[in-house]
């Protein structure tokens, strides 16, 4: 009746392009520079998961992911950051609990809890500039990048009906 499960994983992409300064033309608009930027990245993920089953028709889910992020670049033209997070870790709880009603009808409910921790280089903050729409500049403190820091609560639930072997109708929502 219970099944525990652990798994391990390493990425790493070290790019060792070299960057260079590009002339972009447009036709009908000017022309600009830019650079490319050799974009690297470690991945480090952990996870544990447990699942009981209760009876022949109840299920319930329990899991733990760790995950470590790792980004840079290197030899970029100029000495130009490329990342504005160089690195992040998240923690993250998972409990889920699936019923089966019927032979057609499936029922799940679950709750998610994540904690991020990031690094993050200023650089890429607001912009308060020439242009301070950009990148939400005209909001105080607003980051836009989706590798900050956060706490995230998840609730989610969702109930399937096979109405026939050709027809499955199912709910799902997330909050």
């Amino acid at each position: 009746n219970l099944m525990l499960s652990a798994a391990f994983n390493y990425d790493e992409r070290d790019n060792r392009t070299k960057s260079n300064v590009y002339e972009y033309i447009i036709i009908g608009d000017d022309p600009y520079t830019g650079v490319n930027l050799p974009y690297s990245n470690r991945k480090i993920q952990a996870k544990a998961d447990a699942d009981y089953r209760l009876s022949s028709r109840q299920k319930i889910h329990l899991g733990y992911e760790h995950e470590f992020t790792k980004r840079w670049c290197d030899n970029v033209v100029g000495g130009l950051e490329c990342v504005s997070t160089p690195k992040n870790d998240e923690d993250k709880v998972e409990l889920n609990y699936r019923l089966r009603a019927s032979d057609t009808v499936q029922f799940n409910a679950g709750y998610i809890y994540s904690d991020r921790g990031a690094d993050f280089a200023n650089i890429f903050g607001a912009n308060d500039g020439e242009y301070p729409e950009l990148n939400a500049g005209d909001k105080l403190g607003w980051r836009t990048h989706i590798f900050d820091a956060r706490t995230q609560h998840v609730i989610k639930a969702g109930i399937d009906w096979q109405a026939s072997d050709a027809l499955d109708i199912g709910l799902k929502g997330r909050y």
